[in-house]
């Protein structure tokens, strides 16, 4: 592998490592305040009950579309802030059977059991509609949900890492060993011929006493 191809496809790994961690990053924060992470208008959400079995299964990431009120119509099934007793303020997924005339309450429902919802939803605190389900994400969170999956995940990233950097590694240690070898070599020839250099001038004949003296027989 030629090293500009190298180069061009660690460049590549590199922008999408860092795509992916910093929409990591933007979806905790967003979540950690209670709010879906909308990223284009679209979200990925957990569902976390089996209210709306069998349309949506327990345990199960659906996609949803960033919504407000006056896009709601009856029918849909909705992503909302719910006021209800006992999950106040979390995040809730149930279908709207009715509407209010002034559209500022949306009456809902679990599609399972068919039980009307005692408290309505509050037309500002709708975040988005339900589009489809997602079984390939549903399969992966449930996987990362058990002990084994997170395990497995951990070293399967350990693993990717490791390959993705080990030959840079090795090359440069290999060069850094490559370098000192020189550079004690080196520093040898230097002392050797540091040391020609001084035997050179201890043997070197005296000019005054090696003048002509043949005239003075």
């Amino acid at each position: 592998m030629s090293k500009k191809l190298k180069t061009t496809i660690n460049c590549i790994v590199y922008a999408i490592v860092t795509v992916i961690a910093l929409t990591l990053i933007y979806v905790l924060v967003i979540s950690s305040k209670g709010e879906p992470a909308f990223i284009f208008g679209r979200s990925a959400m957990w569902v976390k009950t089996n209210s709306m079995e069998p349309q949506i299964p327990q345990k199960s990431y659906i996609l949803v579309k960033q919504a407000t009120a006056d896009d709601v119509k009856v029918g849909d099934v909705i992503v909302f802030e719910s006021d209800a007793a006992g999950i106040a303020g979390q995040l809730n997924t149930h279908k709207v059977i009715e509407i209010s005339s002034d559209r500022s309450r949306f009456y809902t429902m679990a599609v399972n059991g068919g039980i009307k919802d005692k408290t309505p939803a509050q037309a500002s605190k709708i975040k988005g509609i339900y589009i489809k389900n997602l079984p390939v994400m549903t399969f992966i969170g449930r996987f990362l949900s058990t002990t084994y999956g997170i395990m497995l995940t951990v070293g399967l990233i350990f693993v990717l890492t490791l390959a993705t950097f080990l030959p840079d590694i090795t090359e440069a240690i290999k060069q850094n060993a490559q370098k000192k070898k020189q550079s004690r070599l080196d520093e040898l020839v230097k002392s050797e011929v540091e040391k020609l250099k001084a035997a050179g001038g201890t043997d070197k004949p005296d000019e005054a006493n090696t003048e002509d003296s043949g005239g003075k027989l």
